[in-house]
């Protein structure tokens, strides 16, 4: 067993081993209530392959789920395959996704990472973040999100801003950018759980966590959190 309080220290240093184990196991208690706060929601995108997946993943840069869904239905009634897809029409393949934003960049990555997928990969999908991120409109995030949702796959770990928020407020990690805060999580989480952490870290950044006016009262893991330990102080008396 550890001191819990000794993981809200701003001390802990991860390139120390026996701080790392603190966190390691900080970061499983804060899993184990997030886990029953936040159930796993089930996947609402519209695609039907791993192709399409990819697509979806592309689209959905700077747009949202509803948005990407009416688009894809009819996308896909039209191009459903990366053959199909190289020889559409540009602009009316701009045409059918211009609800997404930035239409003719996106437009181009799809007909790009599809060529790339026949023409060096025979149309079976690499599997690891080096590759997937020499596809055009794939960068590391969306790589990872990409491997986990299609293969089960957790080289990384997803943050986006929900998870960096919440990592930075927990206490987890003090990276100011997503690059050091998923190298942080990834120092302290099993392979096993690194999908987990991105899908409770997102949940509860988007439900509970907020980014103005914080939830901290009605939050399940306040009593582990750094960022709700230092607003409790701040209304104490002195």
């Amino acid at each position: 067993m550890y001191d819990r309080t000794n993981s809200l220290k701003p001390s802990l240093n991860l390139e120390n081993p026996q701080d790392r184990e603190v966190m390691a196991s900080h970061l499983l208690d804060l899993l184990d209530i997030l886990e029953v706060e936040h159930q796993k929601p089930d996947d609402t995108l519209v695609y039907s392959t791993t192709y399409q997946l990819l697509m979806v993943t592309i689209l959905l840069t700077q747009s949202s789920e509803d948005v990407v869904n009416v688009v894809a239905r009819e996308l896909f009634s039209l191009y459903p395959t990366p053959e199909l897809m190289v020889a559409a029409p540009r602009r009316e393949l701009e045409r059918l996704i211009q609800s997404c934003g930035f239409y003719r960049q996106k437009a181009k990555y799809m007909q790009e990472s599809s060529k790339i997928l026949l023409e060096k990969y025979d149309g079976i999908f690499p599997q690891t973040l080096i590759e997937l991120t020499q596809f055009p409109g794939i960068a590391r995030k969306t790589a990872n999100q990409f491997l986990a949702q299609a293969f089960n796959i957790a080289e990384g770990i997803v943050v986006d801003t929900h998870v960096h928020r919440v990592s930075n407020r927990l206490g987890i990690s003090e990276g100011k950018s997503a690059s050091k805060v998923e190298h942080d999580l990834v120092r302290i989480t099993e392979s096993k759980h690194r999908i987990l952490v991105s899908e409770l870290f997102m949940a509860h950044g988007q439900k509970v966590c907020y980014i103005h006016e914080p939830m901290c009262g009605n939050c399940a893991v306040s009593h582990l959190c750094r960022y709700a330990a230092a607003e409790r102080d701040k209304s104490v008396p002195t």
